[in-house]
């Protein structure tokens, strides 16, 4: 019966040395795998963060693309706007050059200027007198009844 209590304490030690070292190695290994995850998610966000950061710089190569190209235009529209306002004083200096000379040209100069004066003065359509169109009171008189 010696051999068998031996027995049952060696089966007994297997069996406790199983679960304590179970639980002594398996929080390194729980420790290993919490390491190993944070690691990849700090290997994702990186990814994450470099594709982000390639994206960025994508649009920001658009974007300076298309402000050189809209000031490119801007240019050229500003030059042709010069050309064109170049073009109206020159053509409207030309046109009324033309237009002054030909009418200087084909103009009859009347030197003698006729004085037009005349004893007749416009009436004064007011009641009473008064101002500039003091007057006789006959013809007044002769509008206010007319």
């Amino acid at each position: 019966m010696d051999w068998l209590i031996g027995l049952l304490l060696l089966i007994a030690g297997i069996v406790i040395g199983f679960f304590v070292g179970k639980y002594l190695f398996e929080p390194k290994q729980q420790n290993n795998a919490a390491e190993e995850q944070e690691k990849s998610e700090k290997q994702l966000l990186a990814d994450q963060a470099n594709i982000h950061i390639e994206e960025v710089q994508n649009l920001l190569e658009g974007f300076q693309q298309q402000c050189s190209r809209m000031a490119e235009q801007v240019e050229h529209y500003k030059a042709v706007i010069e050309e064109t306002n170049q073009e109206k004083t020159t053509n409207n200096l030309e046109y009324y050059n033309q237009q002054a000379s030909l009418h200087l040209r084909t103009k009859k100069t009347d030197r003698s200027k006729q004085s037009s004066k005349s004893d007749y003065q416009p009436l004064d359509y007011s009641e009473g007198s008064s101002g500039l169109f003091v007057g006789d009171k006959n013809k007044h008189s002769e509008t206010s009844h007319g």
